[in-house]
């Protein structure tokens, strides 16, 4: 039985894929894995740091220490990585997509409207980010791009361009329209 925009329940095969095979998370502070029994999940290496200082290891931790299965998850070194870009695929007018998923947590990051802010509440490093300067460092790279006419950064926080096209074709299975 297929669902919105041809998805399956967990388990079928579609077009002889099993989804989920892999979950890529960027980021790491909520969710339930335990759904997903067969997929592997990825996460940048840092979130080792998080589920080593997690809830219930540390009383005062805004994270759970087991929402992620170990034998399941795969923690990816990033100190090599380097950047890509120009952007793999554009639409026919050059307009690009940047999927800026969870990087900050308000559009005030990207218009200067906010700053990065630290709280005891968040752990040993004070700030929902691992490296406060790192994600200062990332924040100022993705506002660049919002500042590009032919770029559309797409926030998770972005509760704005949510309420304008909530329940519209911009969610699945529909598509994003051009700038």
């Amino acid at each position: 039985m297929a669902q919105a925009g041809g998805l399956r329940p967990p388990g079928s095969v579609l077009f002889g894929i099993r989804p989920l095979a892999v979950i890529i998370q960027g980021s790491y502070h909520t969710g339930d894995t335990s759904a997903f029994t067969k997929a592997t999940l990825l996460l940048g290496d840092e979130t080792e740091t998080l589920l080593r200082t997690g809830y219930a290891i540390a009383q005062g931790s805004m994270y759970s220490h087991d929402l992620l299965p170990p034998h399941r998850t795969q923690l990816l070194k990033t100190d090599t990585w380097t950047p890509v870009g120009p952007s793999l695929k554009r639409s026919t007018t050059g307009q690009t997509i940047y999927l800026a998923a969870d990087s900050a947590h308000s559009v005030k990051l990207f218009t200067g409207g906010a700053k990065v802010i630290g709280h005891p509440a968040f752990g040993p490093h004070g700030c929902a980010h691992a490296d406060k300067e790192l994600a200062e460092l990332h924040i100022s790279r993705i506002r660049e791009l919002w500042n590009l006419p032919n770029v559309r950064v797409l926030l998770s926080h972005d509760a704005q361009w949510y309420g304008e096209n909530r329940n519209g074709a911009a969610f699945w299975p529909g598509h994003i329209p051009s700038l």
